[in-house]
């Protein structure tokens, strides 16, 4: 599980939106429309001098790899003592908002063997399939999958200018390894 906490002045209508795109564009869900996004909960507490929110996600889909491996992230943001506050920025006076922002990142990649269990042949070597047969093709799956969680965790980082931390360079290299040619 990841853990994003930020505290400062952001805009949360631009950050919902943000993160609302990135799955979006990631195919995380089918569409832009409101109906099929998988929002489960949304609560809005007001305690006169500030505002408490906590929202959830919960995505599902299948893999771009094949429909073998099911890709879940679950995302909890939870937002505290949230105001609308006055501040200036370059020179113009904006309304932003001000709070504590926790997210919470919850990955989950599963390998698809309901159909295993109607055989009990299959059932018997689904042991051995999944340790030998499909161990490079697992490892493969996991690099992939974990590069999409660490795109999303870059993504939040990069809108509220935290660190970002990420196991591979991120600059333009030529790979000596490289496929193209010229």
């Amino acid at each position: 599980m990841l853990r994003i906490v930020y505290r400062d002045i952001f805009n949360l209508k631009y950050f919902y939106l943000l993160l609302h795109e990135w799955f979006v564009d990631n195919s995380f869900v089918p569409d832009r429309e409101d109906q099929k996004f998988p929002e489960t909960m949304f609560i809005h507490r007001d305690f006169g001098t500030y505002n408490q929110m906590w929202w959830r996600w919960r995505f599902e889909r299948d893999s771009p790899s094949g429909p073998l491996y099911r890709w879940n992230i679950d995302i909890d943001v939870h937002i505290l003592g949230h105001k609308v506050v006055e501040t200036v920025i370059n020179g113009q006076k904006i309304k932003a908002d001000n709070a504590e922002v926790e997210i919470f990142v919850t990955p989950g990649l599963y390998f698809k063997t309901s159909k295993w269990k109607d055989s009990p042949f299959l059932k018997q070597l689904q042991p051995v399939l999944t340790e030998f047969v499909y161990r490079k093709r697992n490892e493969e799956e996991i690099k992939l999958f974990e590069h999409t969680v660490w795109r999303c965790q870059e993504a939040i980082k990069t809108y509220f200018k935290l660190e970002v931390y990420l196991p591979e360079r991120q600059s333009h290299e030529v790979h000596p390894h490289s496929d193209f040619t010229t």
